[in-house]
This record gives structure tokens, C-alpha cells and sequence, in this order.
């Protein structure tokens, strides 16, 4: 028994003391040194951040750009169009106000409500569309008459027209009539595909009220610099970045009422209209672009600096009908988001 005790001991002693080696093997070892395995182990690594694709080269994070901010260019191009161009683009405003009547479309509508960020439920509606000349100026009147699925048109008319101007309106961007409202400046000519284009930045001299007026709007508008037709329109309503700050302070200092504030919410709006349709007069040989997609986005600022989409509304129009003119399609540019 007592022999037993002794190895016992003994062993217990031996394990210590090759331990006790090892550790004062490890504090003389290089740690860097590949033949040392029992190295002392290196300081834990710092925690890794996760890969995040909007940081900049300086690690700092990129946000996307807010509504608020804006997409007009930072142009120091002097505001004035020479009288030449400005001569050509208002004979093309006479030109589409003499085809208003002259064709027939279907428009097809989606819209969404957003809730914290996520859209609702889509809307899409199908209506035979056409135009009428208005009483003064270059106002035109938009009619719709559903259409059914088996393609009949439903006995009618159905006013479900945009808050904002519509498609068509914004081809008199440079009529006589518009132009004592505006300020024009010439952004330079590029090629887009195969078309040489002018882009051109415009001012509408109203103050944003209802906002169905284009001379409420300011934006920038692509032309065919060998048709003076458009091709693209952006704009959004004038002054919108300071009219939405002063809404938005009003608004967060306003009262609130059981979770409600008294000040009516801070919105802004932006458009963007696509003319990707050529007609073709067979008399005059003269090409005019007409609307093929028209979009509008309602956001709320929720800050200074920060904006949460509200509600999305997309125009598409096709199936073009056309009287006393030759109708050429051409395909442009993808229509994007």
C-alpha cells in the first residue's frame, strides 16, 4: 500500500514538473519562431467588422443620396437658351398641339402605398386613353375609359388622373406660351446610344401649390438635338429641398395630439417621364416623340437629412392608334425602376 502511495506521489511530481518546463520553455521561445509549438498564444485578433459596400476608401459610410438633396446638377452654366434654339423648340410645342387629337393609347396604371418602409398591396388598372385640347393655352384634357380584360371598352369616363402634371403636358415645356414662365440653361450635348441628345435644365417661376401646373416644376429634360423632341424628363416641384426643411421644422415643433402632430406632414415629389415613341407625319416628315412611361414618388422626410418613400404611381402607355400620321416604333433605352 505504502509502494502504491509512493508512485502515486511520485507521479503527480513528474507531471508538475514537466509542466513547469514547459511553461519556462515558452517564456524563452521566440513566438514567431515556426518550430516553437508551444509559443505563448497571440492576443485575440480585433473583432472583424462585416464587409459593407457602401463604405468609402477611407472606411467611412456612403449613404445613397436622399430625395431632399435633389438630382439637379451643379451647373455653373450661365441660365438663358440662344433665341435660335429656343425658336425651334416652341415650332415643335406647335406641332404636338396640333397632333393632340390625332391618336388613341391604352395607359396602363400601377401604384403602391408604402407602410415603414414596405409596399402595399399593387393597384394596376387598364384604360383607353386619348386627349382633348383644353380651352386656353396649352392645356390639355386627359379622358379614360376602363378596359376590360376581353379588351372592350366600358361605357364611361373615369377620373383617375395624377395630383401632378400629366404625361403629355410636359411636351410644351418650350411653348411661347411657357416660356415667359421658365428659365432655361443649356447643360451640354452627349451621345445617349445612337441618338445625339442636349440636356437642358429648366425653372418653373410658379410657387408649388397643387402641383398639376409645369410651371411649378423645375428639372432637366433630354432632347433629340436633331428633332428638338424629348426623350427623358426629371423634375421635381421648384425650391422643393428648402420648401421640405421649413415644412419639416414647423412639423416637429407643432403639437401633438395622442400621437398625431397638428402640422400637416412634410412630402415631396419627383417625376421622371420617359418618350420612347416616334410618330412619323407622312406630309411634313416631321418626328415626334410621344410618352411610353410616366413615374411619380410621393416621399415623407422624416429628418433634416432622411426620406421614406410614401407612395410610387407608374404610367406605362402603348398600343398606340394613330390618324393621319405615319407611327414608327423605336427602341430606346431600358425603361429602369
Amino acid at each position: 500500500m505504502r509502494r502504491r502511495l509512493t508512485s502515486a506521489a511520485l507521479l503527480v511530481l513528474a507531471v508538475a514538473g514537466v509542466a513547469a518546463g514547459l511553461a519556462a520553455r515558452a517564456q524563452t521561445q521566440d513566438p514567431d519562431d515556426p518550430l516553437a509549438p508551444y509559443g505563448q498564444p497571440p492576443p485575440p485578433l480585433p473583432p472583424r467588422e462585416p464587409p459593407d459596400e457602401g463604405k468609402g476608401k477611407e472606411g467611412r459610410k456612403e449613404e445613397a443620396p436622399s430625395p431632399l438633396v435633389g438630382f439637379l446638377p451643379d451647373s455653373k452654366a450661365p441660365w438663358g437658351l440662344p433665341d435660335a434654339l429656343l425658336g425651334k423648340l416652341a415650332e415643335r410645342a406647335v406641332d404636338y398641339r396640333r397632333t393632340v387629337k390625332s391618336f388613341t393609347c391604352t395607359e396602363t396604371v400601377r401604384s403602391a402605398d408604402y407602410d415603414e418602409g414596405e409596399a402595399g398591396k399593387e393597384k394596376l388598372r387598364r384604360y383607353a386613353f386619348l386627349l382633348t385640347p383644353g380651352a386656353d393655352g396649352d392645356r390639355i384634357l386627359e379622358s379614360r375609359n376602363v378596359l376590360r380584360a376581353s379588351g372592350a371598352v366600358k361605357p364611361g369616363e373615369v377620373d383617375d388622373g395624377e395630383p401632378f402634371p400629366a404625361a403629355f403636358a410636359w411636351v410644351f415645356l418650350f411653348s411661347e406660351f411657357h416660356q415667359g414662365f421658365f428659365a432655361y440653361r443649356d447643360l451640354g450635348e452627349r451621345f445617349d446610344g445612337f441618338d445625339w441628345v442636349r440636356d437642358i435644365e429648366f425653372k418653373g417661376a410658379l410657387p408649388f401649390t397643387d402641383g398639376k401646373d409645369i410651371r411649378e416644376w423645375e428639372g432637366v429634360v433630354t432632347i433629340d438635338n436633331t428633332t428638338m423632341t424629348p426623350l427623358e424628363i426629371r423634375a421635381q416641384p421648384s425650391s422643393q429641398s428648402d420648401r421640405i426643411r421649413q415644412q419639416f421644422d414647423q412639423w416637429s415643433k407643432s403639437f401633438n395630439v395622442i400621437g398625431f402632430r397638428t402640422a400637416p406632414r412634410p412630402l415631396g415629389y419627383q417625376a421622371r417621364v420617359e418618350f420612347r415613341y416616334r410618330f412619323v407625319e407622312r406630309d411634313r416628315s416631321i418626328e415626334l416623340t410621344y410618352p411610353t412611361r410616366l413615374r411619380y414618388d410621393t416621399f415623407r422626410a422624416v429628418s433634416t437629412t432622411r426620406t421614406v418613400p410614401q407612395h410610387v404611381s407608374i404610367r406605362t402607355y402603348g398600343d398606340y392608334k394613330i390618324f393621319g400620321v405615319e407611327a414608327q416604333e423605336k427602341v430606346g433605352r431600358g425603361t429602369g425602376p
